[in-house]
């Protein structure tokens, strides 16, 4: 068995600039995806309100945030999950709450109280639904208060069941 990586080092070596291989051999690892999810993470391109691809190895995702490196998905694992976001910046916030449903393979788009009402009552009645929400800092940081404090209320017009702990998805070092 060959190991192509090893004998582009040897041959770096050979000619000098093994710094340069070990350089390419590090970002190639990077670039990979050598990351928590073992594997290949595959973000669902989809429209607002319309059902993902159908392939259901693919992670549904909620929505990409900043990590203040990049964009990160945050994917939904519960049956039903929503994310509250501000999809602007502090200065230019922009209210978004993502509404997942994991066995229609489906995410609906919400900018504003109602239609985040009207999402939730698409889930059964009687099911759980989980806040999905990012490390260190809320993904809904920079939101008016006004409608922050909008979402348990909505919340808790709906026969479901929010779950007493959020999903936390990690962004450190990703």
């Amino acid at each position: 068995m060959t190991f192509p990586l090893l004998s582009r080092i040897h041959r770096g070596a050979r000619r000098g600039s093994i710094w340069v291989d070990l350089i390419a051999v590090f970002l190639s690892l990077l670039i990979a995806g050598c990351g928590p999810s073992s594997g290949t993470e595959a973000a669902v391109s989809q429209s607002p309100g319309t059902p993902a691809a159908a392939d259901p190895s693919a992670v549904l995702v909620l929505a990409a945030v900043d990590n203040g490196f990049h964009r990160v998905p945050i994917a939904l694992t519960t049956d039903y999950g929503f994310l509250v976001m501000n999809a602007g910046d502090d200065e230019h916030p922009i209210a978004s709450v993502s509404v997942g449903f994991r066995s229609q393979r489906r995410i609906i788009q919400c900018g504003s109280l109602a239609e985040f009402e009207a999402a939730l009552r698409k889930i059964p009645a009687g099911s759980t639904i989980h806040r999905h929400e990012r490390c260190l800092m809320p993904a809904s940081r920079g939101l008016a208060d006004e409608f922050l404090a909008g979402i348990d209320p909505t919340l808790s017009r709906v026969s479901i069941t929010v779950a007493p702990e959020p999903v936390i998805t990690c962004l450190c070092g990703r």
